[in-house]
């Protein structure tokens, strides 16, 4: 199947394959370039942008885990803070009683 070969008012050459959808486009200076025949962009341009966004999701899921785990870290912090807190509160409240008791002992002791 021949193929329709256009001169641009840009003084390119372009031509479309119907097999690849796919638009050959050669600029004045030689340079080659494939294009989307939607939206003539050159198909390395979409490519990029498309892996861009790619990144720029990646680097924005990263961003949510790291911030998903930081705020599991900083719960698990606050809950062994938490169990820390009862566990020193309940020594001291245990130290407290047993100087009452030894107190109590004591003054019992000098009371005989």
């Amino acid at each position: 199947m021949p193929y329709e070969v256009r001169a641009e008012s840009d003084g390119s050459v372009t031509s479309y394959s119907e097999l690849l959808d796919l638009i050959f486009s050669w600029d004045k200076a030689g340079g080659f370039d494939l294009l989307d025949p939607v939206t003539r962009r050159t198909i390395d341009k979409v490519v990029i942008e498309r892996a861009g966004r790619l990144v720029a999701e990646a680097r924005a899921d990263t961003a949510e885990a790291r911030a998903s785990e930081y705020q599991r870290a900083r719960q698990a912090a606050e809950a062994r803070a938490a169990v820390e807190q009862q566990t020193r509160l309940a020594a001291e409240a245990r130290e407290r009683a047993l100087q009452d008791e030894l107190e109590r002992l004591r003054r019992q002791q000098s009371g005989q």
